[in-house]
């Protein structure tokens, strides 16, 4: 007969021993081994497994081996509480560093769609700027009206395009710096 995960953690936590089997179940037993790794699987860690090669009959039990092994059996269950702390704490923590992921995540997302539509509006502008430029021969202007207006419509589609330039910036480093925080 074989041992349960439920049958020991009856056994550690002190429930009658109809709750594991029996008056005798314990004295049926053969070797068993008891490894929380059923629990998860994909890790394997030795110290928690647990060897009895064979379980003794506990009437033939001196008090000081019962309470030795009444100590084990506490030793196993402090470690495993201990282990399950850590490991809500570790819980805990991804969940935290998730939401700031998150959080993170959102506001490169809302300076993304800023820098969009910046962008599109100068990149309109600067259509206008030119359509004035190209548009601007076609009127009837005096030469040095012409030669003022062309200089003024230079600098400004020059400004608007080292502002494109400027903000077609910031979007790439708004894009590496979100496809970094994806990675994580």
């Amino acid at each position: 007969m074989a041992i349960s995960l439920e049958q020991l953690q009856s056994l550690i936590q002190g429930l009658p021993w109809q709750r594991i089997g029996g008056d005798d179940a314990l004295n049926q037993l053969g070797t068993f081994c008891y490894s929380p790794n059923v629990l998860f699987p994909l890790r394997h860690d030795l110290r928690h497994t647990a060897v009895i090669k064979m379980l003794p009959d506990l009437s033939q039990l001196t008090h000081e081996q019962l309470l030795e092994f009444t100590r084990q059996l506490a030793l196993q269950h402090q470690q495993l509480a201990e282990d399950k702390q850590q490991l809500d704490t570790k819980v805990q923590h991804l969940e935290v560093s998730n939401q700031q992921l998150d959080a993170k995540v959102q506001h490169l997302e809302a300076c993304n769609q800023h820098l969009s539509v910046l962008t599109q509006k100068y990149e309109h502008e600067l259509a206008i700027f030119k359509q004035y430029k190209f548009g601007s021969k076609n009127e009837h202007l005096t030469a040095k009206q012409i030669h003022l207006w062309d200089e003024a419509v230079e600098e400004d589609i020059a400004a608007v395009d080292l502002e494109l330039e400027r903000l077609n910036a910031d979007k790439m480093n708004t894009a590496a710096q979100k496809s970094e925080y994806a990675r994580l």
